[in-house]
């Protein structure tokens, strides 16, 4: 009888931590939020509900409609011997960092230089992440960004992070 309770007591804490560790649920992301003393700041316009819509495949477009502006976006152009300026983070509209920043100073982009910019000079870009949270501080923060293939959703990722950097592109499928 014993041996019975001990079983049933590790199978209900495993379930617990199974859901713990993997769920989206609204309830385990309060609780996890709660114990992690989150420190999340939001994207204007930004919804967990709306981010659920977001689909694998969907356009750049739709996904702005439903979630707004992000935060900030991270462009990937990949190598190319012919225009080695490929991998830019802008914030507000704006580029804030380039991954070689000479190389993409000799194509005519800079800190500073608008978005729509750097579309007109570079062309879209191969892969992108948009960033709808970030952390307000050098805690945990609850990651969302929607990135993208040539245009469209390539992946929804739900994550908890530290701190204020954001993710490279690295942990795409």
């Amino acid at each position: 009888m014993a041996i019975g309770r001990v079983a049933a007591g590790v199978v209900t804490i495993s379930s617990v931590a199974a859901w713990l560790l993997s769920s989206h649920d609204p309830v385990r992301e309060a609780i996890v939020g709660f114990v992690l003393r989150e420190q999340t700041e939001y994207a204007s316009g930004f919804s967990e509900r709306a981010l659920r819509t977001v689909e694998r495949g969907q356009s750049e477009s739709a996904v702005r409609q439903a979630l707004g502006a992000p935060l900030a976006e991270k462009w990937l152009y990949g190598f190319d011997e012919t225009q080695p300026c490929m991998d830019l983070d802008f914030a507000n509209d704006v580029v804030v960092s380039a991954r070689d920043a000479e190389a993409c100073l000799e194509v005519g982009v800079d800190a500073g230089t608008a978005r729509s910019s750097v579309r007109d000079t570079l062309g879209s870009p191969r892969q992108a992440c948009w960033h709808y949270t970030r952390g307000k501080g050098n805690g945990y923060f609850r990651e969302r960004r929607v990135c993208f293939e040539d245009g469209e959703v390539l992946g929804v990722f739900r994550e908890w992070s530290t701190g204020r950097e954001l993710m490279p592109l690295s942990n795409l499928p």
